[in-house]
């Protein structure tokens, strides 16, 4: 018996240190996370800001400064003629300055400054390191294309198709903070690397409390409304962001103030002019969601001292149903099709990535040509049969990366990624054709009706499963075992 109690013992004690060592490494994995999803947000409220920006100055390039009376002037060249455009564009450079731009200049094809606005007598230099990068690199995204020394925007003016000159716009990084605050809620700066901005020309950049190899503008410190909450921040956290300054990735940091738990957000922004580190983007908020996964681990220690055996039982009993119950809740029974249940999750992940590689998605919807008169003639058995061998024969046909759905009954959806209207079409085409050639046994011959549609940009799935759908009942009022499509 002594012997059954000391396995027994031992048996407690490396149950518990194995699943403490595993409740701490889950703890640390949901705190990765966790991190990483809030350098993604700040990302994306960055992307969110600067798109912002980039509409602006997109609406101001092809309402303004597309017409031919600006072209002429610019064409010729002519230093004399600059104050034309200056007396044509003073009041748009107002506006735009309200809106956040400071700097607007208009350069000739050689990079030399044909007109600044914000400093009229200062013309005859080159930016020709900057025109040469935004000519060579289209290929690159919007933001790698927008930090440099602030956030920029650059249109090529051509006239009769060529090159004449173009417009360079400046967001300085203190509007954008003062914006991104409004919007968001939060506290926000810029602090800059000392290698990138030359301190003679910047003289509003001043060194930052955080490390004597970053800078900020004045102009932020002077709009944070929390500044002494953020001060104090900086101080406790001074050592740990130091150090993890020095390594140029985005971080964060949680410090308690005041019996509140305060992150900053730390997004590493670079260059690809240069290939450099230009800074770091921070948000500072209150946020109680990290310290829940030390309160976890925690709790589900004293858990495991007392109920250890029932936990572990309890844990694998829970991950086996939940395992089933997903499954369960997105497939279809009957065909083991993808039902309704993920198509939200679905077109997002879609939709995010056609946003990223510009490329379109197509929907098809389709059904069984006279489902019920099958049901009536030849019972459900025969009309379940008749389901299930549709969806195979469907799923045979697509790609891997697409996605079939049973939409309802007798009816089909199918997502296409990747995917214009003339393949979505062809999809479909081998769809009826496959489903037409197939021998249904002691039904002989089933046909399906589809409609076809490509989804627009910044439009929403529903909208084209509507236009599917209408392209589905144009097929049937032609007859059926057809396709048709409605752009």
């Amino acid at each position: 018996m002594k012997k059954d109690y000391i396995v027994l013992f031992i048996g407690n004690v490396f149950i518990l240190c194995f699943t403490t060592f595993l409740l701490y490494l889950d703890k640390k994995n949901r705190e990765s996370i966790y991190i990483q999803s809030k350098i993604n947000q700040l990302a994306s409220e960055l992307e969110i800001e600067a798109d912002k920006f980039d509409n602006i100055a997109n609406i101001f390039f092809s309402t303004k400064v597309e017409n031919d009376s600006i072209l002429e002037i610019l064409k010729q060249s002519d230093f004399s003629k600059r104050y034309i455009l200056y007396t044509k564009f003073y009041k748009d450079y107002k506006i735009l300055r309200k809106y956040g731009f400071e700097r607007f200049m208009f350069v000739l094809p050689d990079g030399t400054v044909y007109l600044r606005f914000h400093n009229f007598n200062k013309y005859g230099d080159k930016l020709s390191d900057v025109i040469e990068f935004f000519k060579a690199n289209d290929s690159l995204s919007i933001m790698d294309k927008r930090f440099l020394d602030s956030l920029v925007f650059y249109f090529p003016i051509y006239y009769h198709k060529q090159l004449i000159g173009s417009i360079y716009l400046n967001v300085p990084f203190y509007k954008v903070s003062q914006d991104l605050s409004k919007t968001f809620g939060k506290e926000y700066i810029f602090i800059v690397s000392k290698e990138f901005i030359n301190l003679k020309e910047s003289k509003s950049f001043i060194e930052s409390d955080l490390s004597k190899d970053y800078f900020i503008e004045g102009q932020i410190l002077k709009n944070i409304k929390n500044y002494e909450l953020i001060n104090q921040f900086n101080q406790k956290a001074k050592n740990d962001i130091t150090e993890k300054l020095s390594s140029k990735e985005s971080f964060v940091i949680f410090k308690e103030i005041d019996e509140k738990i305060i992150s900053a957000t730390f997004y590493s922004i670079k260059n690809l002019l240069q290939n450099k580190h230009v800074g770091f983007i921070v948000s500072y908020e209150e946020d109680n969601t990290f310290s829940i996964s030390e309160k976890t681990f925690l709790t589900a220690l004293g858990f495991l001292f007392t109920l250890l055996i029932i936990i572990n039982i309890f844990i694998f009993y829970v991950l086996k149903l939940k395992k089933v119950a997903e499954e369960k809740a997105i497939t279809d029974k009957l065909t083991g099709l993808f039902n309704r249940n993920i198509i939200d999750n679905l077109v997002e992940i879609e939709y995010e990535r056609s946003k990223r590689t510009g490329k379109p998605i197509s929907v098809i919807l389709f059904d069984i040509d006279h489902f019920k008169k099958i049901n009536d003639t030849y019972g459900h058995d025969k009309g379940d049969y008749v389901l299930k061998t549709v969806a195979q024969i469907a799923r045979k046909t697509l790609r891997k990366s697409d996605y079939i759905i049973r939409w309802g009954g007798e009816e089909f959806l199918i997502i296409l990624p990747e995917t214009d209207l003339k393949g979505a079409i062809t999809v479909a085409e081998k769809i009826r054709q496959n489903v037409e050639n197939f021998y249904f046994k002691d039904i002989s011959k089933v046909t399906v009706s589809l409609g076809v549609t490509q989804i627009k940009k910044n439009e929403n799935l529903e909208n084209a499963i509507k236009r599917a759908d209408q392209a589905l009942y144009l097929a049937k009022n032609k007859g059926r075992n057809r396709v048709e499509f409605i752009y």
